[in-house]
């Protein structure tokens, strides 16, 4: 994905990295709304090593075990044939729709300076950024969000969870979300 640059403005994402005061980081957290464009060239920036922060994202998907189809699954459809299902491949249809319905897919974003003095982990699932319908924040699309600020909260042991577990921080804060220009 090309990022055009005189499109992005990262000084609302970037002020969040500013704070050293939980409570206005909170404050200011209200407010702003991350914008994809945004986010996307925060990263770039990073890689490129235009920011003293460097980047780690993790993906993953996790899936209910008993809705993954099973060889005997793929054989009833095979078996089906072309035409109308079967009780069996009804049954297994039934199976994967539901799958894709209860499937998370989760990415998380870790920016931290090389002694991770100071780190901002932003996480989310595709729920998460849904405009409506399925999100169960009041605000709409959001990205949770923990930093450096939390105490007792420590970044390996973050990145470790969300990595081994894909569990989000509990104690982050509900960031806006846009996927649209932020220009």
């Amino acid at each position: 994905m090309l990022v055009d640059y005189e499109a992005v403005d990262l000084k609302g994402l970037l002020t969040l990295f500013t704070f050293d005061n939980k409570v206005a980081l909170k404050r200011y957290a209200r407010s702003v709304v991350i914008h994809q464009r945004d986010f996307v060239a925060l990263i770039l920036a990073c890689q490129r090593g235009a920011l003293p922060l460097r980047h780690r994202a993790h993906f993953s998907q996790r899936l209910r075990e008993h809705l993954v189809p099973s060889d005997e699954d793929r054989r009833a459809l095979e078996e089906n044939g072309v035409g109308l299902l079967k009780p069996r491949a009804r049954k297994t249809m039934s199976k994967v729709f539901q799958l894709f319905k209860e499937r998370r897919t989760l990415a998380g974003h870790m920016f931290y300076t090389p002694s991770l003095h100071e780190w901002h982990f932003f996480s989310f699932d595709q729920n998460d950024l849904l405009e409506s319908s399925g999100n169960r924040w009041a605000h709409g699309a959001h990205i949770h969000f923990v930093n450096w600020l939390w105490p007792h909260v420590e970044p390996r042991e973050v990145w470790s969870r969300f990595v081994r577990d894909s569990e989000k921080p509990s104690s982050s804060l509900h960031l806006r979300h846009s996927s649209g220009s932020s220009a």
